[in-house]
């Protein structure tokens, strides 16, 4: 019997869909190598729902998320029917106590908790898994039998990202294709506020990519903001595959999360913004190692201030070409074969 991957992620305009995502990395993983995957969670969006299930998982819906006790108490049912299958339980979700990593383990399950910044005083895993490239950093509370599988040699990218990394990229001498990307959700409108910075610029050679993810609540406001556009612009909502995108980028504005290591390892020059909490290390990290400039907070900085450095990096190749290879040196691509070849092993 093929062993299972039980994955417990959520995903709605609070939280973006980066868990899901890159949760689904991890289930694509499991199943070319025999698996199967099932997903449990409080996902708004359809299409986001959609793509689960068309990535040949199962997907089980729940109504309400923990602390709610009827979050759990679904989960450990199901568990507990399927306990003469073999497999792990992933955990996703900066909500999730250590009073239920403790629940899911007492199931008889081994439990793997991915985890962004060490916000719990205590972490109850098998395996503990921070896939940033800044985990060396931080100090968790682990039993000792955690193994703790940290650094961006475990960043989750799916396979496409992996393949197209070997594509050679040679920077262009004058960039002018551009890459927006502000996650699944964009609460705050980010994507709005880069849209007035290209048309500060009053550039009409621009190419423009702009990925509304399918939680994103301003779609119909981007669309207002690019009708003034005097350059090319395509606003995308469901896009399944990224790394044909960032192939065609010359370069990406992009929130710091879990999409600026698949940039890293494609190798595009990047300017990040921080969204949340999480993300300030992300940030830091990329440009303390030159495969990104930091904006700061998304409410920090002006409009024009992006536009002027959006200038000077499309003409620098040479900056350009320097970012390309030091996030390629950050990111090899290869982190879900090592994380389930972890798993398959213990």
């Amino acid at each position: 019997m093929a062993p299972l991957l039980v994955i417990r992620a959520d995903a709605d305009v609070a939280i973006g869909s980066g868990h899901v995502m890159r949760c689904l990395a991890l289930a694509r993983e499991w199943q070319e190598r025999g698996g199967k995957a099932v997903f449990w969670g409080r996902i708004s969006a359809g299409p986001l729902r959609a793509r689960i299930v068309a990535e040949g998982c199962q997907l089980h819906l729940l109504s309400a998320s923990h602390p709610d006790p009827a979050d759990c108490a679904a989960v450990l049912v199901w568990l507990r029917e399927a306990q003469e299958q073999s497999g792990w339980v992933v955990l996703d979700g900066y909500h999730f106590t250590a009073d239920y990593h403790d629940a899911l383990r007492a199931s008889g399950w081994p439990l793997l908790v991915i985890d962004d910044y060490g916000h719990l005083p205590e972490y109850q895993a098998d395996i503990l898994l921070n896939p940033n490239a800044y985990a060396g950093e931080l100090t968790y509370n682990t039993g000792v039998e955690t193994l703790r599988l940290l650094g961006a040699r475990y960043a989750l990218l799916r396979r496409e990202f992996r393949v197209a990394r070997e594509e050679k990229r040679i920077a262009a001498p004058r960039g002018r294709r551009i890459l927006v990307t502000m996650g699944g959700a964009d609460q705050n409108n980010v994507c709005g506020r880069v849209v007035d910075a290209l048309l500060a610029m009053d550039r009409s050679d621009l190419e423009v990519k702009i990925v509304s993810g399918s939680l994103n609540p301003h779609h119909q406001d981007l669309v207002k903001r690019l009708e003034k556009a005097p350059f090319d612009a395509e606003l995308m909502v469901t896009v399944t595959e990224m790394a044909p995108l960032m192939q065609w980028a010359d370069l990406a504005i992009s929130a710091a999360g879990s999409t600026c290591w698949e940039l890293a390892a494609m190798g595009v020059p990047m300017l990040v913004t921080v969204l949340a909490d999480n993300q300030e290390r992300v940030a830091a990290y990329l440009e303390a190692h030159g495969a990104a400039i930091n904006l700061g907070w998304f409410d920090g900085w002006q409009t024009k201030q992006v536009a002027d450095v959006l200038e000077v990096l499309l003409v620098d190749q040479g900056q350009r070409g320097r970012m390309a290879g030091n996030g390629q040196g950050v990111v090899d691509g290869m982190g879900c074969g090592r994380v389930v070849e972890m798993m398959l092993s213990s």
